[in-house]
């Protein structure tokens, strides 16, 4: 005889608060909405350990919404990622205000 059992509600609501985990000390009720920002000014790590429930934990760095904010490669301590193109950019303007320089340099002669 079959157990006509429901199936199991997946929410697809966000969540209000999460569980983190580094090592053996687990951290309830992180607000969901802080986790981004202490990525970015590096409070939490690539190690660090994400769940909903405490039952499945998920490294940040392989958390597909929350990889990206991490340097690809699994490091131990991942840091924070720049924009895309921003080490071309800034060479490119490094560039651009030496030649700014020289040309003004070169249209005050005497001055150095």
């Amino acid at each position: 005889m079959e157990e006509n059992i429901p199936p199991k509600r997946i929410s697809i609501q966000p969540l209000a608060t999460v569980l983190i985990r580094r090592g053996d000390k687990v951290v309830k009720d992180v607000p969901a909405r802080a986790l981004i920002p202490n990525i970015r000014i590096g409070k939490l790590h690539g190690s660090d350990e994400i769940s909903a429930t405490g039952e499945r934990w998920v490294r940040l760095d392989r958390h597909t919404q929350l990889a990206h904010y991490f340097r690809a490669g699994g490091d131990r301590e991942s840091k924070p990622l720049s924009p895309p193109g921003v080490d071309r950019q800034l060479s490119e303007l490094a560039g651009m205000l030496q030649d700014l320089n020289g040309r003004d340099e070169a249209a005050r002669p005497g001055l150095t």
